[in-house]
């Protein structure tokens, strides 16, 4: 049932408020945990004050912090694309993967990493967002007949993500153990070693998509309803959907790109926030990129304190906790 406007307003507000304190309280156990733990107080002042122990400077600005970045960034990516791609293809269940992003990244980087051409820091993130975006532009091509019906996008996502996942087991079988090695923790979606330049590099297309998205949400409403519906109140109907799924591909490859592949959030958070605020993307978009946040800095944290000092990558981590709670919203909810 679609809340009222006035309720729905209310339940945004109320929504990110509680994703801004579960954030706030995240970054300060994310940015205190680790061999040196650091107590919530160290934490404040090895952030402020340039006097604190220069290790605690050191744990929290050059090796936590920048972590954390990238898994906000990451999630924020993530469940903002799933939102656009779910309304564009009128899909409940649609998410970066479904249309080849997360698998032609990762056969990019697994190709990289196994020829030596991940050899700088730049080159395997470089490698995993031009895959990903190759393998979205073969999907939209190879799915266009006089345009893009949501069905045959998403069938053709499947289909794509399916030979690159073939090519991806190839290559391993004939690969080096030490690159097969390398290539799965990246697939598994750690967030281990992570840098400034990463976060970055997340932040500044969320920066931009995010508005653009918001934005665009009196057209995703529409498009929501149908094409008919779309095309009958003005709106250009395969220009506006290409538009919508090209700046979603440029945020699943920009957060599989930092991360590898992450499974869920994408498909998750979306149902949460519109399960929260409904169905109207000016409310729910955001929402949903705040909810992916909270999640993955949630999984990043627990990955690396569960079962410390063995590190569970966040990716991991994420679909163990995801799935289940995905499968109980979709029976209480329905598929649509």
């Amino acid at each position: 049932m679609t809340p009222h406007p006035a309720a729905a307003r209310r339940r945004f507000v109320v929504g990110a408020a509680a994703c801004g304190v579960a954030l706030s309280l995240l970054a300060v156990a994310s940015l205190g945990a680790g061999s040196l733990p650091l107590g919530p107080g160290e934490v404040l002042r090895a952030l402020s004050d340039p006097t604190a122990p220069e290790a605690h400077r050191l744990a929290v600005g050059a090796l936590r912090g920048p972590r954390l970045a990238v898994a906000i960034g990451v999630g924020a990516a993530l469940g903002t694309s799933g939102a656009l791609l779910q309304a564009a293809t009128r899909n409940p269940l649609a998410e970066p993967g479904i249309i080849g992003v997360n698998a032609g990244a990762a056969l990019a980087a697994v190709l990289a990493i196994t020829t030596g051409a991940a050899a700088s820091a730049l080159a395997l993130p470089l490698a995993a967002f031009a895959g990903g975006l190759i393998a979205a532009l073969a999907v939209c091509g190879l799915a266009w007949q006089g345009g893009t019906a949501p069905a045959r996008l998403v069938l053709t996502g499947v289909g794509v993500a399916a030979v690159c996942s073939a090519l991806i087991t190839l290559v391993a079988v004939f690969a080096a153990i030490t690159d097969v090695q390398r290539a799965l923790a990246w697939l598994a979606g750690s967030l281990n070693a992570r840098d400034w330049g990463d976060a970055a590099a997340v932040w500044a297309q969320v920066a931009v998509a995010l508005p653009l998205a918001v934005v665009s949400a009196p057209v995703l409403d529409l498009l929501a309803r149908g094409d008919d519906a779309a095309a009958s109140l003005g709106i250009a109907v395969e220009p506006a959907r290409l538009g919508i799924v090209a700046l979603a591909v440029l945020l699943a490859a920009a957060a599989v790109a930092a991360a590898g592949a992450i499974a869920f959030v994408g498909l998750a958070a979306p149902h949460l926030a519109r399960l929260i605020v409904g169905p109207g993307a000016a409310r729910a978009v955001p929402l949903a990129a705040l909810i992916g946040a909270v999640v993955m800095a949630a999984a990043d944290l627990i990955g690396r304190r569960a079962l410390a000092p063995v590190e569970v990558p966040a990716g991991v981590v994420a679909a163990i906790l995801g799935a289940p709670y995905l499968l109980w919203l979709l029976r209480r909810t329905g598929v649509g």
